[in-house]
């Protein structure tokens, strides 16, 4: 008697069950989450990307621009001549934009394109005294 209790509790623990599966919907539903969170971090590193590269130009500007200005910083006065030159995809421009008393006004500008169709430009302006 206990034998048989025991097969019969055996059976109704261990019985195969109809199992459940995912609907169709539910699947579509997961999927379109999925997408959702692979195009908004997709997004992110190419925004991220753009950015990185913009400051990038920026800094490789200001170099340039500071490197010119402590060139003509050591330069004797008056010697500052108006200018340009290219090189790759900056645009270098400078010039001696005039006098203030006994001083010049001496301005860089590297322009540089940027994500859109417009140009970004860095310019750093100093005054040069007379010694």
């Amino acid at each position: 008697m206990g034998r048989m209790k025991y097969k019969k509790k055996f059976l109704r623990v261990f019985r195969l069950r109809p199992k459940k599966a995912f609907t169709l919907v539910e699947v579509m539903v997961a999927v379109a989450v999925i997408v959702i969170l692979v195009s908004a971090v997709a997004y992110s590193f190419i925004t991220i990307s753009q950015i990185r590269a913009q400051s990038h130009h920026m800094s490789i500007a200001s170099l340039w621009a500071q490197d010119k200005l402590e060139e003509y910083k050591v330069s004797a006065y008056g010697s500052v001549a108006d200018g340009s030159d290219t090189d790759g995809v900056y645009m270098k421009s400078w010039s001696s934009g005039g006098y203030v008393g006994s001083s010049s006004v001496i301005t860089v500008t590297i322009t540089y394109p940027s994500n859109s169709a417009a140009m970004n430009s860095v310019t750093l302006t100093t005054i040069k005294a007379d010694k």
